[in-house]
């Protein structure tokens, strides 16, 4: 019994150890192209399985269909000359770990095909001065890179006709310009940034087409300009972390954030919800119905235009010291401001104003429209009275009544909401309930300075209340 016990653990360890080896190389011999579930057209004649490595590398034009379910560990689409291209049917999904896309190499499908991709997927355009490396289809057909893309090339223009999905991160290098659509009158493609997913623009090149982001686009590489002529919406988050990021068509901001975090932005943006934050530049003319809120803390935002503010938007002031940009918000318009909402005042840092202190918030070429300002009363025996003139807003620091409670406000800012209150009320405490029946349900809310609370709402209906020491 001892030595069967012994053989049968042997067995079993041998056979998961065949489990995870790695498959052949199987490459593509037949030039004349073929269906890919036929033997005869690899080498050796055998169709790639879930632990192969295919290579379809032949040079010359033709096509590999895929019309039945199909998997690989990885694939590689690339030939000297002409242009090798695989297909996948309608209702047939191909599932690889890793594709390479280069040289000549062109990936296609028709209405109902999928292409998942659960790996890296390496895309690179062909050598200098020939080729183009791509994806065809119809859009609305899905490829889903799930482990992100790199995308590289010196060469000729690389395009995708079909509707890309990223769930992972893709890098953007080369000076190759980038298509997400087809030439008029052809399919149009769509790449789409999904939630959690990360887009880097390394370089300094170009972007058409449409691309729709709910994750992260960054520019982050560069020092000159990155274009984009691709139809642009946001719902997530765009940073511009050096150079500068061009908008032929207005960036479209439904939620989410535009960040400048060390680069500037040249083009109009419509920010209908969501903000637009950091310190920097942007020249074009700014729409806001979302939230405009300068800095990371504070900060200063200069348009090189006009700024129309809607009713839904506001500009969100964060004051922490008496120096412009750095220490308070300002934001300058060189042409004209419309405002026709609401400015929200803010201390940070326990910062308390002295009497007589001016912090000019808001610069412009011309003003109309008018304003409702929130938050004045800053500090404990501290007010703030706006002077506005056709040239900027101040605010200017007086003594004021002190108040035994201090008044709580409530404003957006992005996704996140701001509660504060004046500062100089040490000793109280901010309570939270979410149904007023239970009067013991009341909790301390945990607060991210000594007279705010930032948090993202979860829940339909939450109170809050102040407790005094």
């Amino acid at each position: 019994m001892r030595v069967a016990k012994v053989l049968f653990i042997l067995v079993v360890s041998f056979v998961l150890n065949l489990g995870g080896a790695r498959g052949a190389s199987i490459h593509w011999t037949n030039v004349l192209g073929g269906n890919w579930s036929d033997t005869f057209g690899w080498s050796p004649n055998q169709v790639p399985g879930p632990n192969d490595d295919a290579f379809i590398t032949e040079a010359g034009t033709y096509t590999v269909s895929v019309f039945f379910d199909a998997t690989a560990a990885s694939l590689v689409v690339s030939a000297p000359s002409g242009s090798p291209l695989v297909n996948v049917n309608t209702g047939v999904t191909l599932t690889l770990s890793n594709l390479t896309l280069t040289g000549q190499g062109l990936a296609s499908g028709v209405i109902g095909c999928t292409w998942i991709v659960n790996g890296l997927m390496t895309w690179t355009g062909g050598a200098a001065g020939g080729g183009m490396s791509g994806m065809s289809g119809v859009r609305g057909t899905p490829f889903n890179a799930n482990g992100g893309i790199a995308i590289s090339s010196s060469g000729a223009t690389m395009r995708s006709t079909r509707t890309l999905n990223n769930a992972g991160k893709t890098t953007w290098t080369g000076v190759t310009p980038l298509i997400f659509g087809g030439p008029p009158g052809i399919f149009q493609g769509e790449f789409n940034n999904l939630a959690g997913a990360v887009f880097e623009a390394q370089n300094d090149s170009s972007m058409a087409g449409i691309f729709n982001n709910t994750g992260i686009f960054r520019k982050i590489g560069g020092t000159n300009v990155t274009s984009i002529s691709a139809a642009f919406t946001n719902t997530g988050t765009v940073e511009v972390q050096s150079g500068t990021l061009t908008f032929a068509s207005p960036l479209v901001q439904r939620a989410g954030s535009t960040l400048l975090k060390g680069g500037n932005i040249t083009g109009n943006l419509k920010i209908g919800g969501g903000l637009l934050g950091g310190s920097g530049s942007v020249t074009g003319t700014v729409s806001m119905s979302g939230q405009l809120s300068p800095g990371l803390s504070a900060g200063h935002i200069e348009i090189v235009g006009d700024y129309i503010q809607g009713i839904a938007g506001a500009y969100n002031v964060e004051i922490g010291g008496t120096i412009a940009g750095t220490n308070f918000d300002q934001v300058s318009v060189t042409g004209n401001a419309k405002l026709a909402a609401a400015v929200n005042v803010c201390s940070i840092n326990g910062f308390v104003p002295a009497p007589g202190d001016r912090f000019e918030i808001m610069k412009f070429g011309s003003l109309s429209g008018s304003m409702v300002f929130n938050g004045l009363d800053i500090a404990k025996g501290i007010r703030l009275e706006p002077i506005i003139t056709s040239t900027n807003i101040v605010l200017v620091a007086t003594n004021a009544p002190t108040n035994a409670y201090p008044a709580l406000h409530l404003v957006h800012n992005g996704d996140a909401m701001w509660l504060f209150w004046p500062a100089g009320y040490g000793g109280f405490r901010l309570q939270s309930n979410t149904n007023l029946n239970f009067t013991n349900a009341w909790s301390d809310v945990s607060l991210t300075e000594s007279n705010r609370s930032i948090f993202t709402p979860t829940l339909p209906t939450t109170f809050f209340r102040m407790i005094s020491p």
